[in-house]
Order: structure tokens, then sequence, then C-alpha cells
């Protein structure tokens, strides 16, 4: 075989070695040049020592890797010999990720649930978090060791099982005949299972649990410079370098000996599958399903569509080009194989692994840094195509080394032998190459779209992504979303599953499938292309940026600063401005923007107030969503007084999110979470009156996140944000009129957090959703002016929270941007 035979065929992975040049080594270049020169930057703001949130971290990581060891051992030993569709729920479990299922669980055991009111009144609600959490994390990465198992049976095993089946051994003889021949397989698994919950963030933030991941990610929210982020994440890179190397060891050495065709064994076993198909159903299916059932028969669906049907389309967009990029990663992969490149695909196997493994801030921090001053990727769907194909490169790379080593070495000595080039290569590895293209394809495209911290992280300014609206849906308490997606992405789950499952079972038919998944790569984002066009039209570009002239606060941790700022109010008396953000501090800024005092809430471990009001008398009111009360405050910070406590019984809360005052001294609260009512006090704290319930029908809520009265008191408007519209009501709850619908268009409402009534009775509407600040008359919902758009720029919105005017001047809170952006009134005309 020639030189020159031998570096044609090389030329077939050169589509590997460019997608690999592309996603792993810059971000990764990236990483390193922010830690040489970090210095002596701050490498924390968590309140617990570093020490001890390690020591957390490692704690979560190693337990779960544990529970899903001793979960997948056996089920590994079932899946060897399984049916095609057993393993393809195997790897849709692994697919479907643990935030999803987590969700579902604690959306289930809510308050209102018999479980969830007694660990509210037991105080005992973070345990069964974390309960449910570990649930859902071994749930999620049990597949992984299962499947190391059945790839891998041990020869010796097999020898020694022999041996024991002429001696009529005892049941414990048999398992530790068992743990001898998998023990090295189920430390591999073990140690990858490790090193990706130390990098696992979404989940351990929708749990509100802190882990080192989690901490990196408030770190970067809350402004810090990149070198600091890098920082802190240092000891994590390491511990997944070091992981990575150990398990990639053993798994190379692995690969030689795994049977290809061991799953074609046991076809006429079906029942093997019963108990991998009970678990998956159990813990996987089952939660989702339960969540979709509640909310069938409502317009979910049609609601979803309406609102989110661009970041759909934008996520299936980017995740078929990070699918596109797996199957060319794929290919490299395999065509090394074939060619015996042990060493370059080892070093490209553990390059990518470790960016799977490093926290999902870290690998987004670095593309920030390494993109930034590229606008053509920095600002569309290309940089989070590239860390998502990045991030999951190394899956594409393991499939693409399987598929190709399937190819059997008589094909390869003849092909070396008599072989006249290329083409000659091509009809002797096509079935191997068709298959990895298409397995790379599949399950990149499937892990991308259902990814959310480093979507989330990476969205364009201005575009709208399922990943963020998915997060904020979770965070936000609109289970309608949810429930709409998650079926949509189980189900793409279980489809790529299945699909690779078969195209790597079928390798027969390689080039063919191997087309079909490039048509795909190449065909999609140019379909999607008019959708996305039309479901964008008239957001952005139609959307005046706000005149701002003034800006208070940004990012930070310290006076003056905000992380993620969720309500806001202003005092009449003085136009003093009060802000609290998540770190669960209340701070007060001068009319002129400069900051003059700040305290902390009394208690803030379930979670941050959404709401805070200046009463008449100027004492102020703050509605502690999580700890089910309402608390009141003098302008000082000095407790006076507070009312109300769990339960759904009247002067009771479940969430209570804002207060309103009116002329005859009465005080309006609206809550949700099972409740989503409003409740009517005395001035002295004494119940009144309610009106309201959950649901979607006129007069019921979902979410009544902010209310405002009238100058003259008689009609009081609800931001009834996740129903979409506002609602006006009498004061004594009779049902005026609706105004508005769920949709992108003047007149409608995606997410309406903030209502405020201006002196001339027009409404100023503050759309979560939307990122934008909109003009309403209130007699009839007519779009009076749309002002913002989604962005980072002066003038441009991020999720804004609340918004407020006071002696001619409007004041927005821009949460995600962590400012609040102040104008004239008169300029919003």
């Amino acid at each position: 075989m020639t030189r020159l035979r031998v570096r044609a065929v090389e030329a077939l992975a050169l589509p590997g070695v460019i997608a690999f040049g592309l996603v792993s080594l810059p971000p990764l270049l990236a990483v390193a040049t922010l830690l040489a020169t970090a210095g002596g930057s701050k490498t924390s703001v968590a309140e617990v020592p570093a020490a001890q949130l390690w020591w957390h971290s490692m704690g979560w990581a190693v337990s779960i890797a544990i529970g899903a060891t001793l979960v997948g051992w056996p089920l590994g030993r079932v899946l060897r010999g399984g049916a095609p569709w057993v393993w393809a729920m195997v790897v849709a479990a692994a697919i479907v990720p643990a935030w999803a299922t987590f969700y579902c669980w604690w959306r289930v055991v809510r308050p209102g649930n018999a479980i969830a009111d007694a660990a509210i009144r037991g105080d005992w609600v973070a345990s069964l978090r974390e309960m449910g959490l570990a649930v859902s994390l071994v749930a999620w990465t049990w597949p992984l060791v299962a499947v190391a198992v059945a790839l891998r049976p041990s020869p010796r095993e097999a020898a020694t099982r022999d041996l024991l089946a002429l001696e009529s051994p005892r049941w414990r003889d048999r398992v530790a005949a068992a743990w001898r021949g998998d023990r090295g397989t189920l430390a591999f698994g073990a140690l990858v299972i490790v090193a990706m919950l130390l990098g696992e963030t979404t989940s351990f933030d929708v749990a509100q649990t802190l882990t080192v991941a989690s901490e990196l990610r408030a770190m970067d929210a809350a402004g810090a410079a990149p070198r600091a982020v890098i920082a802190a994440g240092g000891p994590a890179l390491a511990v997944g370098v070091i992981a990575v190397a150990l398990s990639f060891g053993m798994l190379m050495r692995a690969l030689p000996r795994v049977r290809p065709a061991a799953a074609d064994e046991g076809g006429s076993r079906p029942r093997r599958g019963i108990p991998i198909a009970l678990v998956v159903l159990v813990f996987t299916v089952l939660p989702i399903a339960l969540l979709t059932l509640e909310m069938a028969g409502s317009s979910q669906q049609r609601t979803f569509t309406q609102i989110h049907a661009r970041g759909a389309v934008h996520s299936i967009v980017m995740a078929a080009a990070a699918g596109g990029i797996g199957a060319a990663l794929a290919l490299g992969a395999a065509v090394m194989a074939i060619l015996s490149r042990r060493v370059v695909l080892t070093v490209a196997a553990i390059l990518c692994a470790i960016l799977l493994t490093l926290p999902a801030t870290l690998l987004a921090v670095a593309e920030v840094d390494l993109w930034r001053r590229t606008p053509f990727i920095y600002d569309t769907v290309v940089i989070v195509a590239l860390a998502e194909a990045g991030r999951f490169g190394v899956v594409a790379i393991v499939v693409g080394a399987w598929c190709g080593m399937a190819v059997g070495n008589e094909s390869r000595e003849d092909w070396e032998v008599h072989g006249a080039g290329t083409l000659d290569f091509v009809r002797m590895a096509g079935p191997g190459l068709g298959a990895a293209i298409g397995g790379g394809f599949l399950l990149v495209f499937a892990l991308a779209i259902s990814e959310t911290s480093i979507a989330a992280r990476l969205e364009p300014p201005g575009a709208d992504w399922l990943a963020a609206s998915l997060l904020n849906a979770i965070h936000y308490q609109d289970p309608s979303a949810v429930c709409a997606a998650l079926p949509w992405l189980v189900g793409i789950a279980g489809s790529c599953a299945a699909l690779a499952v078969w195209v790597l079972r079928r390798a027969r038919r390689g080039i063919r499938l191997g087309s079909i998944a490039l048509f795909i790569v190449a065909v999609l984002p140019m379909a999607c292309g008019d959708a996305t066009d039309h479901a964008g039209a008239g957001v952005r570009d139609a959307t005046t940026p706000l005149p701002v002239d003034r800006i208070i606060g940004r990012a930070g941790h310290t006076d003056g600063r905000f992380y993620i700022p969720r309500a806001m109010a202003v005092e009449p008396s003085s136009g003093c401005l009060f802000v609290i953000d998540k770190d669960a501090r209340v701070q007060r800024f001068a009319a002129d923007g400069r900051f003059e005092l700040g305290w902390r809430m009394p208690r803030f471990d379930r979670g941050k107030p959404t709401g805070i009001s200046i009463s008449p008398d100027g004492r102020v009111y703050i509605a502690d969503t999580h700890e089910k009360r309402i608390l009141v405050f003098d302008r000082e910070g000095n407790r006076l007084s507070e009312f109300g406590s769990f339960g759904t019984a009247p002067g009771e809360f479940i969430y209570p999110c804002d207060v309103a005052f009116s002329p005859q001294g009465e005080i309006y609260v609206s809550e949700y979470g099972g409740n989503d009512r409003i409740q009517v006090f005395s001035h002295d704290h004494k119940f009144l009156r309610q009106f309201g319930a959950p649901g979607t029908e006129p007069g019921q809520f979902a979410r009544p996140q902010s209310i405002a009265l009238s100058r003259d008191g008689r009609e009081l408007f609800v931001a009834d944000s996740c129903n979409h519209r506002i609602q006006v009501f009498t004061p004594t709850g009779t049902l005026l009129r609706t105004l508005g619908r769920a949709g992108r268009e003047g007149g409608e409402f995606a997410y309406p957090y903030g209502v405020h009534v201006l002196e001339d009775g027009s409404l100023l509407v503050a759309e979560f959703g939307n990122c934008r600040l909109q003009r309403i008359d209130p007699s009839d919902g007519h779009s009076l002016g749309c002002f913002g758009g989604g962005g980072v720029e002066l003038g441009r919105l991020n999720a804004p929270w609340a918004v407020e005017e006071d002696r001619g001047r409007v004041f927005v809170l821009d949460s995600a941007n962590a400012r609040v952006q102040s104008m004239p009134l008169a300029s919003l005309r």
C-alpha cells in the first residue's frame, strides 16, 4: 500500500479535522489563556467557604455515581443481548436531561399535595427537593454505566462462569465473578459520571442546590470578569482532566474488545428488556407524562406556538448545525480507526471529553472571549452550534471510532493488499462510515437541542431560544410552557435514539442512512430559514429602543449593583427607588440614582422576594414570596410587622408576589403557585375578601405577577402573566374586561410581568418574554407604542420584570441585564 494511497484515504477525514479545529482546540486554548492570565482574580462569590463548596459538590457527584453504578450494573448485564427497542430506550433515557424529570416530579409534588404541604410546615422542603434531584440525576446517568457494561463483556468472566457452572455455585459466587469481570468498566462509568456532574449546572440550579458549577454561573451572571470565572473553575477543570485521562485510558484499551454485534444475540429474548423498560418508564417517562396529563385540555400548545415558535425553530436550526459538525467528527474518527491511528484518535477524544466535563459556564465564557470580535459568529446561531458541538463532540468521536473498529480485519487487509485507492476504501468501509455519519449526527442533534446552560448563556442579543424560554418557565412557574415543550423534546430524544440504534446496528445500509443524515444537515437550516424570518418578523426591528438617559446599577454583588433584580418600587414622597435582587438585598437609591442604603431579608434559603411596594404612609411592603408572607419595613430597613402564612385558606399564601393599595386604605395581594388569586386586606392586615382561581378562563389566573389600581381606585389591573394578558376588575372582584392575548404584535403580550397606571389612565406593561415595554389603551388594549426590544445595548431590554413612573420619569427593571433604565415619560409617545 503506497503512502500516496494512504494520504488520499486520510483526506476523507478532512471534514472531521476541520470540525475538530473549530469546536475543540479554540475554546480549550481560550480557557488555558484566561487561566494563565487570571492572576489574583477573586475566585468565589459564594457565602460558604470554597473548601465546603467543593466537598458539597464532590459529595453529590460521588453519591450519584455510586447510585448510578448500582442501578446501571445489573441493567447493563440485562442489556447484553437486548432487543433494539431496549437499546433505544436506554439511549433515550440518557438524552432526556435530568432537569426535565426533576421539574416534572417537583411540579407534581407542589403546594396542595399532602407531601409538599407537610414538607413546608415541617421545614424540610430542601431535603425533599434534594431527594427528587438525586433520583433524577441517577435516572439520567445510569444508562452510561449500563451501556458500558453491555458493550464490554469480559472474556475472563465467561471462562469463570463456565467453571462455576460445573460446581452449582451460590448466588454470591456468581455476583463475585460478575464483579471481577465488570469492575474495570464500572470504574470507568463512575469516573465519567463524577466528571460530568461536577460540570452539570441546570439541574442543580433548578433544584436550588449550591455546587461549584452553579456558583460559576452565578459569578458570570453577576458580571464577574471572564478571567475570574475561569480562575474559580480551575479546580473543576483539573478534576475533569484527571477523570478524563483515567477513564479514557480504560476506554481505549477496551474498545478493541467491544463486540459491535453483541446486541444482536438477544433478539429471541425480548423479555430480558422488561426490567429496563420499567425503570425508564417509571423514572423518565412517567413524570413527564404526569405533567402533560395535568395540563391536557388546556390551550398550552396553541399559546406555546404563539410565544415560542421562533425560539423552537432557532433551536432546531442550531441543533442541526451542531449535528452536522458531529457527523463530520464521527466520519473523521471512523477513518482514523480503520487506518489504526489510535494515538490521534485518543488525543482527539480526550480533548473533546474535557469540554464535556467542563462546567458549562466555563465553556460559554471561553466561547464569548474567543468570538466576541467576530460578529458573524458571535451575533448568530453559529456560536451556539460551535459550543454545543464542542461539548458533545466526544460522543460523535466515540461513535465514529466504534463504527470504524467494527469494520472487519479481513476487509481491511483485503483493501490494503488489493485496493486501488479511495473508491475501493469507500466500498470496503462504506457501511461503517455511513453508520458513523448517521449516528454522530443523530446523537449530537438530540443532545444539543435539549441542552440549556450553554444555549441560554450564548444566545445572540435579541434572539429567542427555546432553552432560555424553558429555563424561565421553570423558574417562574409556567408549567403550560414546560409541558408543551417537554413532550417534543422527549419525542425527539426517543426518535433520535431509535434511529441511531437502527443506524449503528444496520451497518450494511450505512451509506444510504449516512446520506439521509447529510441531506437533513444540509436542508434543515434552509427549510427553517423562512420560518425563522417569519417568526421573528416585526419584533426587534419594529420595536423602538428606549430613549434612555440614565442607568442605575450594573451586575455585581456589592452596594449599588444587582444580581438578577426582580422587584422595584418608587417612593412617592421622595422619588427614591427601592430594588430587590436574587441576593435577597433591598437597596435604596436617591432620585438621581445614587446608592443610599441597603439591607438583607431576614430569611432567604427557600427563595427570594419578587415584589415590593411603598404604601401611601411610606412603609415598605415586601412580598416575601417563598416564605409565604408579607413583610413590612420602614424606609431605613427596620422590620415593623408581617402577616400571612403558608396555606390555601383566606389570609394564607403560597407564593405572594405583589402588593397594591387603594385610596380607601385596602391592601391587595396577588399570589400564585396553586392559589392564583387576589386577596384583599384592611389597613391593619385583616382579611376582607378574595377573588380569582387558577385557570385560563376569564377571571382566572396563571401567576398574577403584578397588580395596579387606577388613580381613582375604581379599576384593578392584573398582569396575568402566564396567561399573557391584562385582566381588569372592580375593587370587589367583578371582571370588567380582558386586554390582549399571547403573541408578539402590538396589543399582544408574552409574559407581562409589570403593569403601571399612568396619570392619563394608559398602562405601561413590562413584557418579560417579548423583552419590551408596551403602552396600551386601558379601555380596549390597543397598543400605543412598543419600546425596547431584546438586547444588551442601551435602550434594549433582557427579561424586564417591572416598570414604575414618578414625576414624569419612567423606570424599567431590566432584570437579565442587571440594571434599571430610566427616561422621561414624554419620550415614550
